[in-house]
């Protein structure tokens, strides 16, 4: 092994543990020694930039901490893919994060700690999502579940929570808990934090079609049954099949006055369709009704009638 693997690897070391000072003049040593190497550049760069957000931690509570170093690494996951890959090594990418995603966990996790009863449902959420990062995906799910309990029913919740799932392997449970969530409140859902291949292929099918923002979170339910993604189902109550005829009515009115949005309204209103429709056939409602509810699919949207008919 060369001397600059050495010190490479013991930059790696060092940044995992946090200390980004020893790491930045680590690189630049290797930098007066080799100037033209980009990838020993762009490591003393990146090096810079943590040891900069690492220092401005003082400046706020430990929940924000938390909360900065993860908009931190949003950040930073800009700047490497403004890098062509061969400008650096994957391998100071996956430093960074247990460097970054540790700090942050022993951030959670204090927070939690000096709590007491319900509230922290946000601390147990992102300590999961950390543990997520760094591949600990028991730990992580345990943390999401205490978020779960703090607080039910939550749609953001309840798709990392999903996401957990289809990374440990059980594709089931996800794909039933990532279509409820999408069905209770697909706009409060934050797809920075989703990871599983599962959601991502999805996410990427929905978005080549132009859709983004808001528009994009409303139509990845109705793209998830087009495609059979979200093919896994909970036999509804009878009560929950009344609200969600209610809802109809309500999001059909809304759709015949002009001045609201049509691009969030309909696909909220085509993902209805469906679950009333899977209802009515769990429940052998007659198939007079159940063309009903076809016709007001293909009256809302020809296209997305047309996938639904051929695939159900």
């Amino acid at each position: 092994m060369s001397i600059q693997t050495e010190e490479i690897s013991r930059a790696y070391i060092c940044i995992e543990s946090g200390k980004m000072q020893e790491a930045e003049e680590i690189y630049k040593e290797l930098l007066s020694e080799d100037l033209g190497n980009r990838i020993i550049s762009g490591s003393l760069t990146w090096c810079n930039y943590w040891k900069e957000k690492i220092q401005n931690l003082g400046d706020f509570s430990t929940y924000e901490q938390g909360e900065y170093l993860l908009s931190c690494w949003k950040q930073f996951e800009l700047m490497v893919k403004t890098r062509s890959k061969s400008e650096y090594d994957e391998k100071i990418i996956y430093s960074f994060k247990k460097g970054i995603f540790s700090m942050a966990l022993e951030l959670y996790i204090n927070e939690l700690q000096k709590q007491e009863g319900q509230g922290k449902w946000e601390e147990y959420r992102k300590a999961g999502f950390c543990y997520k990062k760094l591949g600990s995906y028991e730990n992580a799910m345990e943390c999401l579940m205490n978020a779960a309990r703090c607080a039910s029913g939550n749609s953001t919740v309840m798709a990392e929570l999903a996401d957990c799932y289809a990374l440990c392997g059980d594709e089931k449970m996800a794909k039933a808990m990532f279509r409820e969530a999408f069905f209770i409140d697909p706009l409060k859902i934050d797809l920075w934090y989703l990871e599983a291949p599962l959601i991502k292929v999805l996410v990427n099918e929905v978005q080549q079609k132009g859709y983004e923002g808001n528009e994009l979170l409303s139509w990845i339910p109705v793209y998830g049954k087009l495609l059979g993604i979200f093919n896994v189902q909970r036999q509804l109550r009878a009560q929950e099949a009344g609200k969600i005829r209610q809802e109809i009515f309500a999001r059909q009115n809304e759709l015949k006055d002009k001045t609201n949005k049509e691009e969030i309204i309909k696909p909220r209103l085509l993902n209805l369709y469906f679950w009333i429709i899977d209802y009515m056939l769990s429940t052998h409602d007659s198939l007079r009704n159940i063309q009903q509810m076809h016709l007001e699919i293909k009256l809302l949207d020809k296209t997305v009638y047309n996938l639904y008919t051929q695939n159900n």
